[in-house]
């Protein structure tokens, strides 16, 4: 792991997005764009089965909203990590949440040797939520470097959904996720 985990809470408006210009300007109105770190306290203890760490984090928006973004880890001896993620948002940014925020995920940069991704989810050709059907649930495993589409316009693309486990490896090592509920995923290079 190069850098992260750590909150993503803005994503580049697409071409889906020019439809609706209210979206940007609402999306700029909350000022996820660039958070600035305000503070962040970290604690561990010894528990039976490992160590616990806990990272709380506040941020500023640049539009002044607060968000808190607090990581629980336990590291298990036998070199298991388990992550939780707990977000809370200023009430401001609720309110102002009626057409969707544009993203709230976890970002994470893996050393580029690490290739390969696989997951248990539909596939194996990227999908949405908005356009999964034809992508069945199964096993799927390519080279990073196919997962992206190059479309004519900017667009969010790689996609996966429904995954329960995903790997990014380079057939020797890796790093997965295992996760509790569905999640979504994708893998490039930038």
């Amino acid at each position: 792991i190069i850098s992260g985990p750590e909150i993503q809470a803005w994503r580049t408006p697409t071409d889906n997005d020019r439809g609706g210009p209210k979206f940007i300007n609402k999306w700029s109105a909350y000022g996820l764009k660039k958070l600035q770190l305000i503070s962040s306290d970290v604690s561990s203890k010894q528990i039976e089965h490992g160590i616990y760490i806990q990272a709380v984090q506040h941020y500023k928006t640049e539009s002044g909203y607060s968000i808190e973004n607090r990581f629980t880890y336990i590291i298990h001896a036998d070199g298991e990590i388990e992550l939780n993620q707990f977000t809370t948002f200023d009430e401001q940014i609720i309110s102002l949440a009626e057409t969707g925020l544009p993203r709230i995920g976890l970002r994470m940069e893996i050393s580029p040797e690490y290739n390969q991704f696989s997951w248990y989810g539909r596939g194996p050709w990227e999908n949405y939520s908005d356009r999964k059907s034809s992508a069945l649930i199964g096993k799927y495993s390519l080279p990073v470097e196919d997962l992206m589409v190059n479309y004519t316009r900017p667009q969010t693309n790689g996609n996966r959904t429904d995954i329960r486990w995903a790997m990014l490896h380079n057939n020797r090592f890796g790093i997965a996720v295992y996760a509790d509920n569905q999640i979504e995923s994708s893998a490039h290079y930038y």
